[in-house]
């Protein structure tokens, strides 16, 4: 069971990682010495980042689910409504 919950933790720092790249955010980082701004802040893509996490966040466990022959999933397919 633990090898299980190893997996999964390194594929959340996977997901992490390739999110991370895709969607580049940069904090303000300043000069200790003059205070002037070596790199500014740049949050233009936090909201993409969020949507994405999200959605990637719903889906996993879903597509899960559904991989597993659960009868829900069954109930809500296209094929399963017109057998």
């Amino acid at each position: 069971m633990a090898s299980f919950t190893d997996l999964a933790l390194s594929l959340s720092q996977l997901g992490s990682k390739y999110l991370n790249q895709i969607f580049v955010i940069t904090r303000e980082v300043r000069d200790p010495t003059s205070g002037q701004i070596k790199i500014p802040a740049d949050y233009g893509a936090l909201g993409d980042l969020l949507i994405a996490q999200t959605l990637v966040g719903l889906a996993l466990p879903f597509a899960a689910s559904c991989s597993r022959g659960s009868s829900n999933c069954a109930q809500l397919s296209p094929a399963a409504r017109s057998a």
